[in-house]
């Protein structure tokens, strides 16, 4: 029907007609008359209300056109609508706004009252709160769908007011914090005073804590805020000295801001703490000298209350983190200060450890620093100029007649000794130079040979033999400059020092010599020049603990070669301890071959009591096991404990170690006084892949797959708890899954399954599936390793 005709139809029709059509076509209808429009505006309002998301009262809100908001809800529109984002295909394929091209396409995602509040129309929000819009909404919402907070933007106290009147917020209720959100925070983001002071003035915890924003003071500090400061501070719901999770308080903030007229506003209102300190013990003034704030550190320096060397920590000091960070001017404001007490040993210290050249050249010329003044650890100002390497300083320094060359600090060392530990080669020259004392040592004994010793300078080493530096002093551990030498392997200073008179058999306060310590530490060279000045055959190589005890540890052939030579005694054995052929078992079988040849004894029982042949099982070595079969060794002695070494060899589960032993008559049939064979062993403590190859092994050399100790348990009871491949391994070799035992402690019968479900080791699925099969003995002639 044409539209003209539709126009002359009487209005209870066309509101009939209105509810089967379109926005368009109602809106296209009203415009052909007047009498339409005054007919079908209200349809028009309750369709959009019905099917437009309230799009109506939405652009009324953000636009301000109260009269269609009136309209809108007079005809059911929800006050509490909120525009959704709803996406749909763009015909250039990307996606876009369905809204792009309607009158909503500048209206923000919020809802009425959110439009209303931002733009700080109080006739429009107080018709939508009448109308039922929610002032407090839930939990759920964005900060920027509250009203509340929405109201800071406009900085409006009336609309704050509006909005409390409403009844509907609880200003101090905890749920506001639940969502994260302190209200005089935010207040204090985008709100003036007169809204902070409303807020101060109505909650009871202001200074609570939130998620997602600092407490309010420190929020006005880091928001630069000073015109709200004076109120907080004057407010007893707030305090003053409250921090965050690292300590860090207000003043702290202000510092770290450089903000001086906040740091003056605290410093004046008399109740903020000036020298609190955060986690790592650092206070604001030590702040301003770290960052550098030399007008910041002039302001707290004035300041009485502030306590200029305060601090939880030695480093972290006002001064010493100003030198740390090369800070010039701030080191002379505090040293010039009337309030600081300068520590120039300790200045100096620091200013050497931080390289701060041009901080050194103002001690030096500062009119109260004395060059010979100490730190806390004694250090005078030479000390530190040779520890960090200054060799201009020490030079300068040096050329003072009032300067002690060989002065010591608190545990004894002297500038000398502090270049040595510290590889200051150029300066320790300066000092030998200069004449310093090459015989002054540290409280626990150690010289600057000692330390020379293991520089692998020679020459140093020279020129210290040559001032006179006693080659034979000890340490409090006994220990000499050789022993040094010889154990970091310095070779040429080795030589040098027993040139100079080193005794090659001192013995340090642990008995060693100087050629124990080569052992030890595989310098075969210095072994060499060693033996080359030790009588053949003397003492130290044949009593207690000798060289050659560590040569086999260390497992260096060459050594164990040179010392049998040398005349070792290859029987040697340490009191209650081990032979060097036990040694030798860990894994060493031609260090084995060699002490075997020279007439060590196979059969000797080691330091645990057990035979050599038992260790070298345990240490999974099947070459020394063959060597010491082959002099004679036992496979089947029995040892400490009941098992024998094939037992132990059977635990290891390596088959050339068990192939090994059964070669030379180890007994897989053996058994302990529990009932337990070689079998047990192998599946009691066995694990990994490649156990089938050992299994078949011993079941063709006679074992008995199915034993049973003095429990009732069988190999494949043993087994249940180390993994699939063993059970695998043994129901593949025939092993009965049926088989049952009594548990001592339950009084039931058990069966391989039962203690599997308890154990449910790797590879569970795949045990059970092979537990749960019918079994029946098969025998190898007819199995497959695939």
């Amino acid at each position: 029907m044409p539209t003209a005709s539709l126009g002359k139809l009487p209005n209870d029709i066309l509101l009939v007609l209105a509810e089967f059509l379109s926005d368009a076509s109602i809106n296209a209808l009203a415009q052909t008359s007047r009498r339409n429009y005054d007919a079908l505006d209200h349809a028009l309002y309750i369709q959009n209300a019905r099917k437009g998301n309230c799009s109506a009262l939405q652009w009324a809100a953000y636009y301000g056109k109260l009269g269609t908001a009136r309209k809108a809800l007079a005809a059911g529109a929800n006050p509490n609508t909120m525009r959704q984002r709803h996406f749909m295909p763009h015909p250039s394929g990307l996606r876009d706004d369905i809204y792009q091209s309607t009158p909503l396409k500048n209206v923000p995602y919020t809802r009425p009252l959110v439009s209303a509040v931002r733009m700080g129309r109080m006739d429009f929000a107080s018709t939508l709160i009448e109308a039922g819009a929610l002032v407090d909404v839930g939990r759920e919402e964005w900060a920027a769908h509250i009203p509340l907070i929405s109201a800071f933007d406009t900085d409006s106290l009336e609309m704050m007011e509006l909005l409390m009147a409403s009844g509907q917020i609880d200003i101090n209720s905890h749920q506001w914090l639940d969502r994260g959100y302190n209200l005089l925070s935010f207040a204090i983001l985008h709100a003036g005073i007169e809204i902070v002071r409303y807020l101060l003035a109505i909650m009871d915890t202001p200074d609570a804590s939130s998620r997602y924003l600092p407490f309010p003071l420190i929020t006005a500090i880091r928001e630069t805020r000073a015109d709200l400061i004076p109120a907080l501070l004057a407010s007893t719901k707030i305090d003053p000295n409250r921090a965050d999770d690292h300590g860090r308080g207000p003043l702290w903030w202000a510092v770290q801001k450089n903000n001086i007229p906040i740091v003056q506003l605290l410093l004046s209102s008399g109740v903020v703490d000036t020298n609190a300190m955060d986690d790592i013990g650092q206070t604001a003034i030590s702040l301003a000298a770290e960052n550098g704030y030399e007008s910041l550190v002039y302001v707290l320096l004035a300041t009485p209350n502030v306590d200029p060397v305060l601090t939880g920590n030695e480093n972290m000091k006002p001064i010493v983190h100003a030198l740390r960070k090369g800070h010039t001017s701030v080191i002379k404001a505090l040293m010039t200060s009337n309030r600081i007490r300068a520590d120039v040993g300790t200045l100096f210290w620091f200013a050497c450890k931080y390289q701060n050249h041009e901080m050194l050249k103002e001690l030096m010329e500062f009119e109260r620093a004395e060059w010979s003044a100490t730190d806390a650890q004694g250090n005078t100002w030479l000390h530190s100029a040779a520890t960090h390497g200054l060799t201009d300083i020490v030079k300068t320094l040096i050329s003072q007649q009032h300067i002690d060359i060989n002065a010591q600090r608190l545990d004894g060392a002297t500038p000398l000794i502090c270049a040595f530990q510290n590889k200051r080669r150029a300066i320790t020259k300066v000092l030998l130079q200069a004449n310093a004392d090459v015989n002054i040592a540290t409280n626990n004994g150690r010289s600057p040979l000692f330390y020379a010793a293991k520089s692998s300078s020679e020459t140093l080493s020279i020129e210290l033999l040559k001032r006179g530096s006693h080659v034979g002093a000890v340490t409090n551990t006994g220990a000499t400059a050789l022993h040094q030498a010889c154990e970091y392997g310095m070779s040429k200073v080795v030589q040098l020092l027993l040139k100079h008179g080193a005794d090659p058999l001192h013995r340090d306060g642990m008995g060693d010599t100087p050629l124990h310590m080569a052992c030890a530490c595989r310098w075969e060279q210095i072994v060499r020049i060693l033996l080359g000045v030790i009588p053949h055959s003397d003492r130290v190589l044949s009593t207690a603990r000798t060289p050659l005890h560590d040569a086999c540890r260390s497992g260096h052939t060459g050594i164990v070669r040179r010392l049998l030579e040398h005349g070792a005694d290859p029987l040697a054995r340490m009191p209650n301890g081990p032979t060097p052929l036990e040694y030798a078992c860990t894994g060493h079988p031609l260090i084995a071959k060699m002490l075997l040849d020279k007439g060590a004894d196979p059969l000797q029982t080691s330091s645990t009591g057990h035979s050599l042949l038992w260790r070298a099982c345990v240490n999974q070595s099947p070459k020394v096991a063959a060597l010491l079969l082959q002099y004679g060794a036992d496979p089947n002695a029995v040892e400490v404990g009941g098992t024998t070494p094939f037992m132990v060899a059977c635990r290891t589960g390596s088959l050339s170690l068990v192939r090994t032993l059964l070669n030379h008559g180890g007994d897989v049939t053996a058994v302990q006084a529990n009932g337990s064979t070689a079998m047990h062993e192998l599946c009691r403590r066995a694990h990994g892949s490649g156990l089938y190859p050992v299994l078949e092994l011993m079941v063709k050399k006679g074992a008995d797959i199915n034993a049973r100790t003095q429990q009732g348990l069988t190999p494949l009871h043993e087994s249940c708890h180390r993994g699939k491949e063993i059970v695998s391994a043994l129901i593949k070799a025939g092993a009965d899954a049926q088989a049952e035992y009594v548990d001592a402690t339950t009084s039931r019968r058990k069966t391989p399954i039962h203690i599997w479900q308890t154990w449910r080791p790797r590879g569970g699925h795949h045990c059970m599936k092979q537990l749960l099969q019918p079994t029946s003995m098969r025998y190898f002639g007819s199995l497959s390793m695939a």
